[in-house]
């Protein structure tokens, strides 16, 4: 019986032929759901996204064609295949003659093609000798692409501003990723320099598809070790250039395990040495790896690098100078995350002491795969367990109380400080969080619906917690979410609850604590990164609070809430368009909600989008965008007292007064109004008198103010001010 042969689909033959993209092939496959009749192929060319006839070609021919053993020139195939014409095929013949190089690699040069397609032609029909030759011959020839290749070569290995090294090991993770974010440090500035890569917006990446072909890993392996003489003395020393096809290769291989660190890196070296077996081109990670794990990794106690590696670890478990229980903490955080911004605590000092991590650019990370491998997320947890330390110190209340006062008429007041809600994983309605001051949206508490889960001991301690929360109760709040995590220090919900009831303290620092130990021991901690990045925003660290907001996002990208306190944190930055497309991404999303479960659900989320989007549009000045922004706040909720403020401040500054004194007074007509607030609502409505000459009303309105709060010392100014006017 003849063997069937099983074929590819036609979208994953048409993406590894680098002909469509892998989110083309989603939108294709999503139409297809609407038009079933239509194959996926049809749909790309209907789209415009590739050629009919390339869609024929490998839809009925590509089958059989790579099933012959005869094979026709590459070009042919490319021909049939509606990617190259005629006119094209003559050209690059024509070249051939002049320079001598491969066909695929003009076919590339000219742009014709991408490499992606070359190679996947090559390797599907195992056109041997056909393209398989070094690009070298580029360097070789005196033709204007060969010059201009020596140019990119000469300004990397012999820049005068930048280690070529690091240039070098910039490029690499370009040529590997494809493309990365820009930094615009110096070395990505001189690779521009060079003509080597481009910017694409916020990205660069390599600017030719035959400076990938010359410039490719090879030729960065053969620079790097050239450049850094002790690889060569190295392969000398261990006999490393007799047992390997590509020695250099095996150089990377060993310092993508070791990060060189000279211990490890020599010891691999040598078990490399005695294994006494010939490393094969291409297979040069797979037995480095293998070698790494059998007589490193495992039972690695008991290893080469057993001394070694019990001696990080007995430095860390028993570490002097701080809780090892913290170390641990830190140390896990970096471990999932793969890296951590820097900063000075004791911890991280610990850490890069003892070596388990290294500072690179302004961040941590672990030290090397091998550490990152032994001193895993099992280890680290057996640890943790062990350990009967208490995570954090107990603080005591800071009795002394922050005000948010107006200097003068132009400042705006925070949101205000009524709760909002949201619907928790069960569907009952419950307070989203426990705003302090008014800065954030908070989100984040764990209140879930206990009634189907087990009447334990704690699950009864993180309900009382949450409701003593709820009641405003912080401190009997805390001492119950520290009851409970006494039980059990993994409860990572209480560690994010726990902070929330620090913030209702205004006690931030031990916040940030607090939620940081919730991403610590739960990586995917959504609300413990909110309430992280809530901490960060009160102590006035907004690029980290920042930070905390995206990780947050990155886990639950449809949180609305997360949004909002992004563009919280962008405007501290000064970022006013980025704030105003995350506020734009948060009113969205909760449209969305809106238009399903109504607007009750959304509304007071909302209003803060809006009125925080009106805050922007104030300080560029734009009043009229302002004001219909706060007008849109004020359609969730009417009595919204920081929108009613700066509605009335914008009509102000359109020199429209009289409504501007009618908000002023339609808000001193509320009723639950706090005292701090109607003061600040008389200044306001004291500096609308001024401006139009109503001194005496102006005065009145002022010592209105003073009443309420003897100390305002801007109703006190304004009083002297308005006199002398």
């Amino acid at each position: 019986m003849a063997k069937s042969v099983a074929f590819k689909p036609l979208g994953l033959v048409l993406q590894r032929a680098g002909l469509v993209s892998p989110e083309q092939i989603k939108i294709a496959l999503r139409d297809q759901t609407r038009l079933p009749n239509r194959r996926i192929g049809e749909i790309l060319a209907l789209r415009g996204w590739i050629k009919p006839e390339t869609v024929s070609f490998f839809a009925e021919k590509w089958p059989k064609l790579i099933q012959q053993k005869q094979k026709q020139p590459l070009g042919q195939y490319l021909k049939a295949a509606a990617l190259l014409n005629e006119q094209q095929i003559e050209t690059i013949l024509k070249e051939q003659k002049v320079t001598g190089l491969k066909f695929g690699i003009l076919a590339v040069f000219q742009g014709l093609i991408e490499q992606a397609t070359l190679d996947f032609f090559l390797e599907e029909l195992k056109i041997i000798g056909a393209d398989d030759s070094s690009v070298d011959e580029l360097f070789e020839l005196q033709t204007p692409q060969s010059e201009e290749l020596r140019f990119i070569s000469n300004y990397l290995i012999n820049n005068q501003k930048c280690d070529p090294v690091v240039l070098l090991k910039l490029y690499e993770q370009i040529w590997q990723q494809g493309q990365v974010p820009a930094t615009d440090s110096i070395e990505e500035g001189e690779l521009l320099e060079s003509g080597l890569i481009v910017r694409d917006e916020d990205r660069v990446k390599i600017a030719k598809p035959i400076y990938q072909s010359a410039f490719n890993e090879s030729w960065i392996e053969q620079e790097l070790a050239r450049l850094q003489p002790y690889s060569q003395i190295r392969l000398k020393l261990f006999g490393l250039d007799s047992i390997a096809s590509s020695p250099y290769k095996v150089l990377t291989e060993v310092r993508s395990w070791t990060g060189n660190q000279p211990l490890l890196t020599q010891k691999l070296y040598r078990l490399i040495r005695d294994r006494q077996s010939y490393i094969p081109k291409g297979q040069e990670a797979a037995i480095i790896e293998e070698l790494v794990q059998t007589c490193i990794i495992d039972n690695w106690q008991n290893q080469v690098l057993g001394e070694h590696l019990n001696e990080l670890s007995a430095r860390l478990l028993h570490n002097e100078r701080c809780s090892p229980v913290k170390l641990l903490m830190v140390y896990k955080k970096i471990w999932q995350q793969k890296e951590m911004r820097a900063n000075d605590s004791i911890e991280q000092a610990q850490l890069l002491e003892i070596g388990l991590i290294e500072k690179r650019q302004g961040k941590m990370s672990v030290a090397n795969r091998i550490y990152e491998s032994v001193f895993n997320q099992s280890w680290i947890d057996e640890h943790l367990d062990a350990l009967t330390l208490t995570f954090l110190p107990r603080v005591t209340k800071d009795e002394a109380q922050t005000e948010v006062l107006q200097k003068d008429e132009l400042q705006q007041l925070s949101p205000p400080t009524e709760p909002k809600t949201k619907k928790n994983a069960f569907g009952k309605a419950v307070p989203l969080s426990i705003p302090i001051l008014g800065l954030l949206v908070l989100g984040g508490i764990f209140l879930f619906s206990f009634n189907v889960w087990t009447n334990n001991r704690e699950t009864r301690l993180f309900a009382r917690g949450n409701k003593l929360l709820q009641q405003k109760e912080y401190d009997r709040a805390l001492k119950t979410y520290d009851q409970l995590l006494s039980i059990n220090n993994n409860y990572y919900q209480a560690w994010t609850n726990r902070g929330y009831a620090l913030a209702g303290l205004e006690q931030y620092e031990q916040m940030l604590q607090s939620c940081s130990s919730a991403t610590v021991i739960e990586a995917r901690a959504e609300y413990g990164w909110n309430c992280q990045g809530e901490a960060l925003y009160y102590l006035e660290r907004y690029e980290q609070a920042l930070a905390a907001f995206e990780r947050a996002i990155e886990i639950d990208f449809q949180e609305p809430i997360f949004w909002i306190n992004k563009g919280l944190s962008l405007a501290q930055l000064q970022q006013s368009q980025a704030s105003l497309a995350a506020l734009n991404k948060a009113i969205d999303l909760l449209e969305n909600t809106q238009a399903v479960h109504g607007i009750d659900a959304v509304k007071d989320e909302l209003k803060v989008a809006y009125y925080h989007k009106g805050q922007i549009f104030f300080k560029q000045q734009q009043y009229l965008a302002a004001l219909a922004t706060y007008e849109q706040a004020l359609g969730y909720g009417q009595n919204y007292l920081s929108a009613q403020w700066g509605k009335g401040i914008t009509l102000q500054k359109l020199e429209r007064h009289g409504e501007a004194r009618a908000e002023f007074n339609r808000i001193l007509k509320q009723t639950n109004l706090l005292p701090q607030q109607q003061a600040v609502t008389w200044f306001y409505l004291g500096s609308n008198f001024c401006k139009t000459g109503s001194t005496s009303a102006a005065i009145n309105a002022f010592e209105q103010a003073l009443q309420l709060k003897p100390d305002y010392e801007a109703a006190k100014a304004a009083i002297t001010r308005c006199s002398a006017n």
